[in-house]
């Protein structure tokens, strides 16, 4: 019976099983470069309504499963409600290709925010950057306004109702939402094994891992 050579190998469907297995439920987004970037300085355009300044904009999201490990503290996965900081080791399966500065929102865990968003002019509505699970509090200029009462959440939308702070000024938001982090790097975009099929060598493609930074940041949402 034919067998391996010594040397390092793995059973693909080891990692597919650890997928499905233990792996969460995320919002996969590609990202998409902006059309705002500049050709002559190859940067964004800071006040751009579409991508915030980022550069990217973002595609409907994918709900997939991944294998995630921080790898800032004590390894271990991530479990539903623990929001985990830092850079996490993302494994995905085999089929799935993703690239730097893909977004993944994870739907099983929740963290906090804060922003300062513009209060629109032309709308009743506001536009924040992640969808709000819960207002921690609203404020401008010592007024601090309250859900249900003086505006209405949905999404990624606040929708005032009642008292509000006054057109095109910046007020304060922290809310809870689900932990967000962009794809910074590809660990192997080659990752492969040999296993034997009817006595013979085969390549079998394995389950591509990356290296995913925490989004997050003091920002002012347009």
């Amino acid at each position: 019976m034919a067998t391996l050579s010594p040397g390092p190998y793995f059973k693909p469907t080891w990692f597919v099983d650890k997928i499905n297995d233990l792996g969460v439920k995320v919002a996969w987004q590609k990202a998409v470069p902006c059309s705002c970037i500049s050709m002559e300085s190859n940067q964004p355009n800071p006040s751009c309504p579409l991508c915030g300044g980022t550069g990217f904009v973002y595609q409907d999201p994918v709900e997939i499963k991944v294998l995630a490990i921080s790898i800032t503290t004590i390894p271990e996965y991530m479990l539903s409600g623990l929001a985990q900081f830092g850079e996490l080791l993302v494994t995905v399966n085999k089929d799935i290709d993703m690239s730097t500065f893909d977004r993944l929102v994870f739907l099983e865990a929740t963290t906090e925010i804060m922003h300062l968003v513009i209060r629109n002019p032309n709308t009743d509505t506001d536009r924040i950057k992640y969808e709000l699970l819960e207002p921690e509090y609203v404020f401008y200029n010592g007024i601090y306004y309250s859900p249900n009462t003086d505006f209405t959440y949905n999404g990624k939308e606040i929708t005032w109702i009642g008292n509000r702070p006054p057109d095109g000024v910046r007020y304060s938001m922290r809310y809870k939402t689900h932990p967000a982090y962009l794809i910074s790097k590809v660990l192997h975009e080659t990752r492969a094994t040999e296993m034997l099929s009817l006595g013979n060598r085969v390549y079998k493609e394995l389950p591509q891992q990356y290296l995913a930074r925490r989004e997050v940041g003091f920002e002012v949402v347009v």
